[in-house]
């Protein structure tokens, strides 16, 4: 039998570690949550063989892992785990328990079999030097532009390399068959709500689209709000202060 409460299955974000969603783990945790915070493979010193496959196995492997412990999943989809994740979990809304919603968080959302270089026209994604196989972000403040710049460097000293690869691998996504919620954070210089509003119209993604106002992380400033806007995906009754429903149509 599932327990009351869902599994939290966080993905990073490339670049980045369990460590960076610690609070949001333990606010989470604190509210009777299970939380596994799963690492991309691809996120490494050095490059990693077959990285967009070993990144959607690793994901999915860890989400039918709570399943079948009986525990349905919420998918919390930080960056470009929005491409790993609505890959892994393809098909595992149709068991029970099963995966009954998706956040994406500021995700990256490329056309089902498109990779994202190929879809923006480019040789190599602009925000990257790449090196020896390996993309690494020219401005990382990019991604904590509104946190204090102790909390930006702190967070920094932990960000890893990207294989280069995965910008370049097109991926089967299905963006329709699991109810989802898509959060647009409002003063992100990494992913624009622009873009992300973009993104959503491009794929015709038929989520419920939040807004607040933070940067691209904002597991590090506000973690309470995105606990609670997970726990509301879960189908409880939460504070919504800070956060902003958007009735606007998009497509």
């Amino acid at each position: 039998m599932a327990s009351s409460n869902p599994s939290v299955i966080i993905g990073c974000g490339a670049h980045h570690i369990p460590h960076h969603y610690r609070d949001l783990t333990a606010a989470l945790e604190y509210a009777g949550y299970r939380v596994k915070v799963i690492q991309l493979a691809s996120s490494s010193i050095t490059p990693v063989e077959n990285a967009m496959a070993k990144d959607i196995a690793g994901f999915r492997k860890v989400v039918q892992t709570e399943i079948q412990a009986g525990h349905n999943v919420i998918a919390l989809l930080h960056s470009w785990a929005g491409i790993v994740g609505a890959a892994a979990v393809e098909g595992l809304n149709k068991v029970t328990p099963g995966v009954d919603h998706i956040i994406y968080l500021a995700s990256w959302l490329p056309p089902s079999n498109v990779s994202s270089c190929h879809w923006l026209g480019v040789p190599e994604l602009a925000i990257y030097d790449v090196k020896e196989g390996l993309e690494h972000v020219k401005e990382p403040m990019a991604f904590y532009s509104n946190l204090s710049q102790d909390t930006a460097d702190e967070a920094i000293q932990h960000l890893l390399p990207k294989t280069a690869t995965t910008s370049h691998e097109p991926v089967a996504l299905d963006y329709h068959s699991i109810p989802s919620t898509y959060v647009i954070c409002e003063v992100d210089v990494a992913v624009p709500p622009q873009f992300s509003e973009l993104m959503i119209a491009h794929n015709r993604i038929p989520c419920e689209v939040l807004r607040i106002q933070s940067g691209h992380s904002p597991f590090l400033n506000m973690p309470e709000r995105v606990a609670n806007i997970v726990r509301r995906a879960a189908g409880e009754q939460v504070d919504m202060k800070g956060i902003f429903v958007d009735q606007k149509k998009l497509f």
